[in-house]
This record gives C-alpha cells, sequence and structure tokens, in this order.
C-alpha cells in the first residue's frame, strides 16, 4: 500500500473512530460516542478528498468549474462565464456557457467552501466531506428507531464505507453530485421513518426539505420517498386522513421550493432548461449516453464490489425480517425492500448506467441491513458476542477501505501529469492579465484550465474572425504551444504572431 502524504488525517479518523467503539462497549467512561464517530468520519473525510490535489476527469472538473463561476452570481450557472467568442460550440453540456446540466444545490455547497476557505481542489471537496457525515448520521438516526442496540454499529459501517470517499474525492462520476443526491435522499427517508414513528409534523416538513434538496441536486428521482410513502398508505393506511394529509402538505411544501427555481430558470434560461429535461428525463432510460456500455447485472456488481457490507448484511436482514414480531418495522421494511426492487430493475433496465445511480438506495438498504446486524450480534445475552463483533466489523471495515480507496489511485504518470497542469495553469493565472483568453488548451482540459488560470480557455487556435471579435470586446489571446501546434506553425500564422505564447511543458 503506498504511503500518501494525508495519512495522518486518516490515521485521525482512525483513532477518534477507536475511541468511539471503546466508549460505546464501556472500555472507557461513555461519553460522545457518535459525536467522535462523526468527527472521524470527518478526519478519513478529509484525507480522502486531499490524497489526489488535481481535478479528476469526468465530471469533478466540471463541478468545480461551474461551483467556482457561481460565485460571481449563484443564479447564473455558467461553464464559460462569458460568451467571448460567438462562433464556438456552446451547445452541449460539457461546452455549455449556461450550464444546468445538473441541479443548483451542490455548486451552491461547494462553492460556498471555496468562498469561505479559497480556492483549491481541497476546498472544493469540502462540501462533499458534510454529505459522507450527513448519510452516516442519517443511516445511525434511521436504525436507532428501531435497533437501538446496534445503530452506532450501522453509523460505523457507513463511516467506513469506500464507495462514498471515492465520490468525495473525485474518482468516480458523477462524484459530489451523486454524493449529495444520495445525502439528501438518505435524510429524507430518515425524515419519513422519524414521522412514522413519532407522527410529528415537524417532520413532515423536513421530509419536503430533504426531498427538495434532492431535486435541486440532481433530478426528480430525488423524491422517491414520497414514493415508498404513497406506497405505504397504499398497502397500510388507505383510511388514514392524516396519513393522506401529511403527504400532501409535504409534496406542496417540496413543489413550493423546487417549483421556485425551475421556474426562474424557466423564464431565464428556457432553451437550456427544456433540452436538460429532455436529456435528464427519458434520454438516459432509452438511450445510451456518453458510450457508457455495461451488463444489465452493472448495479448489482458495483454494489457487491463496493458496498460488501452492507450487501452481506441486508441479505441477513431479509432473513431476520421475516421472523420479526415488530409489525410497524415489518411494515417500513416490506416498502422499502419494494422500492429497493424497483430502483435496481428500472436503472438495470436503463440503456445508460453509472456507479452512482443506485447509491441513492443506501441509507434504505442499510435500514434492512440493520435488521441483520441485530439478528446476528444480539443472537446471545453476553455482552463479550457483541463487543467481539462490533470490532471485527471495524477492522474488516477499515482494511476494505484502504483496499478499495487504493485499487482506484490514479497511475503515477497519470498524477504527474495532472499536477504539472495544476501548477503550469495556476502560475499562467497569476501572471496574466484578467482580460487574456488562453488557446490550445489539451483536449477536454479547457475545464481544468479555466478553473486553474480564472480564464476563459479554448481548445481551439483562433481564426481572424476570432481575433477581431475578441479584440471589439477588450480581450486579448494567449497562446499554448504544444505537439499539436508548434512554435513554427505559430509563427507561419502572421496575425497571431503579436500575442504572447507559453510552451506546454510535456
Amino acid at each position: 500500500m503506498e504511503t500518501d502524504p494525508y495519512s495522518f488525517w486518516f490515521c485521525t479518523g482512525i483513532i477518534l473512530i477507536a475511541i468511539s467503539i471503546l466508549s460505546r462497549l464501556r472500555v472507557i467512561p461513555a461519553f460522545m460516542d457518535v459525536a467522535l464517530l462523526m468527527l472521524g468520519t470527518f478526519c478519513i473525510g478529509v484525507w480522502s478528498i486531499s490524497v489526489d490535489p488535481f481535478l479528476h476527469g469526468w465530471d469533478e472538473r466540471f463541478h468545480a468549474l461551474v461551483a467556482q463561476n457561481m460565485l460571481e452570481n449563484p443564479f447564473r450557472p455558467t461553464l464559460f462565464k462569458e460568451n467571448i467568442i460567438s462562433r464556438a460550440n456552446y451547445s452541449e453540456w460539457w461546452t455549455a456557457h449556461i450550464w444546468m446540466h445538473k441541479g443548483p444545490l451542490f455548486s451552491w455547497q461547494m462553492g460556498l467552501c471555496i468562498w469561505l476557505l479559497g480556492k483549491s481542489v481541497l476546498t472544493m471537496r469540502l462540501a462533499s466531506v458534510f454529505m459522507v457525515m450527513l448519510i452516516v448520521y442519517s443511516g445511525y438516526r434511521s436504525a436507532r428507531i428501531f435497533f437501538p442496540k446496534i445503530a452506532f454499529t450501522v453509523g460505523l459501517i457507513l463511516s467506513l464505507q469506500p464507495f462514498l470517499y471515492l465520490f468525495a474525492s473525485g474518482r468516480i462520476g458523477m462524484d459530489h453530485n451523486d454524493l449529495a443526491f444520495t445525502a439528501y435522499i438518505g435524510a429524507s427517508f430518515w425524515a419519513w421513518c422519524e414521522y412514522l414513528n413519532s407522527g410529528r409534523q415537524k417532520w413532515v416538513i423536513w421530509i419536503a426539505v430533504a426531498t427538495a434538496c434532492a431535486i435541486l441536486t440532481k433530478w426528480f428521482a430525488g423524491s422517491l420517498i414520497y414514493c415508498m410513502w404513497g406506497l405505504y398508505i397504499l398497502l397500510f393506511e388507505i383510511r388514514s386522513v392524516k396519513q393522506w394529509r401529511a403527504l400532501v402538505i409535504s409534496v406542496a411544501v417540496c413543489a413550493f421550493i423546487t417549483g421556485s427555481w425551475f421556474t426562474y430558470c424557466y423564464l431565464n434560461f428556457r432553451d437550456v432548461l427544456v433540452k436538460e429535461w429532455e436529456l435528464n428525463g427519458s434520454s438516459h432510460l432509452f438511450k445510451l449516453l456518453d458510450g457508457h456500455v455495461s451488463e444489465w447485472y452493472f448495479h448489482f456488481k458495483t454494489w457487491f464490489e463496493h458496498l460488501l457490507p452492507i450487501v452481506f448484511f441486508f441479505i441477513a436482514g431479509i432473513f431476520f425480517t421475516f421472523k420479526s414480531k415488530d409489525v410497524f418495522f415489518k411494515k417500513i421494511a416490506l416498502v422499502t425492500v419494494i422500492a429497493l426492487v424497483l430502483c435496481m430493475t428500472v436503472f438495470s433496465i436503463a440503456k445508460t448506467r453509472m456507479p452512482g445511480y443506485t447509491m441513492i438506495l443506501i441509507v434504505p438498504a442499510t435500514l434492512i441491513a440493520s435488521c441483520g446486524l441485530n439478528g446476528l450480534l444480539t443472537r446471545s445475552h453476553k455482552k463479550w458476542f457483541l463487543r467481539t463483533g462490533i470490532l471485527v466489523i471495524a477492522l474488516a471495515s477499515v482494511f476494505y477501505l484502504r483496499l478499495r480507496f487504493s485499487h482506484f489511485r490514479p497511475k503515477g504518470a497519470y498524477r504527474v501529469y495532472q499536477i504539472a497542469l495544476n501548477n503550469f495553469y495556476s502560475d499562467l493565472g497569476n501572471k496574466l492579465p484578467q482580460n487574456s483568453v488562453i488557446f490550445n488548451t489539451p483536449q477536454m482540459e479547457f475545464v481544468d484550465v479555466m478553473f486553474y488560470s480564472d480564464r476563459v480557455a479554448y481548445e481551439k487556435i483562433p481564426t481572424p474572425e476570432d481575433i477581431e471579435e475578441m479584440e471589439s470586446k477588450g480581450y486579448e489571446p494567449v497562446i499554448i504551444l504544444d505537439s499539436t501546434f508548434t512554435h513554427e506553425e505559430y509563427e507561419a500564422q502572421e496575425y497571431l504572431s503579436k500575442y504572447k505564447v507559453y510552451q506546454w511543458p510535456y
């Protein structure tokens, strides 16, 4: 295992989690075991986002740039801050001026971290660490309602799941977007369990807020909890006026929050919004987008590869749910399993398949897994049995986290290249005047260039017409020379001779 320069954060996180376990097992005086677990999760999250000090490709670079640009105007999401060259292609989502390929909320979160702590890859990713913490806490609180003895263990397992940290670090697309989407869907599930258990109206509003956050992060799949709630009512509470009224109120509050944003976008960016509706709607189900070819069992394989502990206890949970005498839990479990099966089926049928599509099910799946944990760890009334089980799970989870995270570590040559890219364009940003426009960037890396240099950048070589248009708007081109456009080719183009050039180091 290669040692990374941020092992301090990983070790600190493991130590804090170890203390929380000892506190939970009463080996040392009990104090703030859950708080220590959350703090340990934060430290491991900081470790994960610090290992790669550069932007990853699809899709982190796009998310980072949009988040940075939204600092200038949070209500105008852009990839290219300005249409400097009218002849450029701004029609596709990866070359868009107005960028609405994903919802704005996760970009606002990332932008807020940049605004508070300064621009860097680390600060941009920090918002995702808090999303991991929200997932862990939602899973813990959901399990605590039904299985208080093992709720801490549920949180422990989630806090050491490598899949979450791979998204937080940008190593798996759609990285921060999918992670925030999962966190808010998980929070809505937790709020729903709280409402069904207590009947308190405040949870109705929290369900609406969490669902609205999910929809504003990605798309309408964020309303999953309303499908589950509706199914629960139809199966078990169809005559309950209270349940129907609560559902209607929650949906109305959610619709008001999300409707305000979509109405604003329709009035201001109608063409872009309509296009993205088509792309994010039926296109993902019926068309193969961006070459994402995979087997029909892709999502099942993903869960077995990345979420094995949860899968194992989920399978055990199905068995113990049938044996459970808790009728209330069995009702929620039945609805949850039906929802999980339907979601896995739909996403398996869909033409486009990505790893994060079914990660939205992690908190509901963990509730079923908590039943399995409860059945396995509480079979004996002897304290040593439960304590031994928790320690074994903790050790296995730490090993699993390091193993899976290391497996996805970028290779040495790629890391060297990306760090050089970071340094080169950051240095250019410090040298160039604000009216500079950078040309001839490496393929598909114009986005990285714009993030690091804070200047508009294009892959192409500017034409005389582009030069004329830029100068009329007060901009000046800067040319990057490399193997695709050499110094000799540059000198042969007389209309470019008076402009600055820089030699790409590779």
